[in-house]
């Protein structure tokens, strides 16, 4: 099914790459989205695709839940599990993963998150895989937005989902995302230095050299954001994979 819905334009254009799902695990449980510390609290996927996080996340809500009757569930995955997404097919997937799970009025948009504020300032948890879309694939109006955030020269759409994403935490939010590494980077240079400044990374694992993604080649991060937390130092952790077990070692402080 998903051979159908993603092809090769799709992943130059909206940058459609799919998070393996003992990744989005390991999201989940570093972000601390688990156990009854998920109950009552907002999580958020902006490019939710066909939904491997949110799918989780209600996996995971609908266990927690168990004893709660069904009514209640309903009302409770329909207000704390949300996802944007701009295609229509992985839109429509989404909804159908979610509901063959429990059925209930989910609020999963399909939109240009980039257009959408209404979360801004609300959410607990922040999760995903944003698109990877180079300056040259991009929309005009994408292009103008990188210029609003004072970003020049080469760059790419991940970007502008940080700063997205940024926005829509609540004061103790935590934001996970898996992205390519902006550590270095000549175009993610805005990035770093709003990272340094409001000192909320408290949490970065490099995969090195490891291919994450079939479809592209990129080299990845997995950033950990709390906004709670100023800091100047943050874990940093180099990962690898093999037989799709995650291998991480000793995490050491940086700034």
């Amino acid at each position: 099914m998903l051979g159908k819905l993603v092809n090769s334009f799709k992943i130059k254009k909206l940058g459609q790459v799919f998070t393996p799902s003992n990744l989005v695990k390991f999201m989940l449980d570093i972000v601390g989205y688990q156990g009854k510390n998920i109950l009552n609290k907002h999580i958020l996927d902006s490019s939710c695709g066909t939904g491997n996080f949110l799918v989780e996340a209600v996996q995971r809500y609908l266990e927690i839940s168990k004893d709660k009757p069904n009514s209640q569930i309903k009302k409770e995955l329909e207000n704390y599990i949300h996802g944007i997404e701009i295609d229509p097919l992985l839109y429509s997937e989404c909804l159908k993963r979610l509901n063959a799970l429990f059925i209930a009025n989910y609020d999963i948009r399909l939109g240009d998150a980039l257009t959408i504020s209404d979360y801004n300032g609300k959410m607990d948890f922040v999760v995903g895989n944003p698109p990877y879309v180079k300056i040259q694939n991009l929309e005009k109006e994408n292009k103008e937005l990188f210029a609003i955030q004072g970003i020049k020269g080469m760059f790419n759409l991940y970007l502008l989902f940080y700063f997205l994403s940024f926005q829509q935490l609540n004061k103790n939010g935590k934001l996970i995302y898996l992205t390519p590494n902006f550590a270095q980077t000549i175009y993610a240079k805005k990035l770093r230095e709003k990272i340094s400044q409001e000192q909320k990374l408290i949490k970065l694992f490099d995969f090195q050299h490891y291919q994450i993604f079939k479809e592209i080649t990129t080299y990845s991060v997995i950033a950990l954001f709390n906004n709670s937390v100023k800091s100047s130092v943050f874990d940093y952790s180099l990962v690898g994979l093999e037989n799709e077990k995650l291998l991480i070692a000793s995490a050491i402080q940086t700034d």
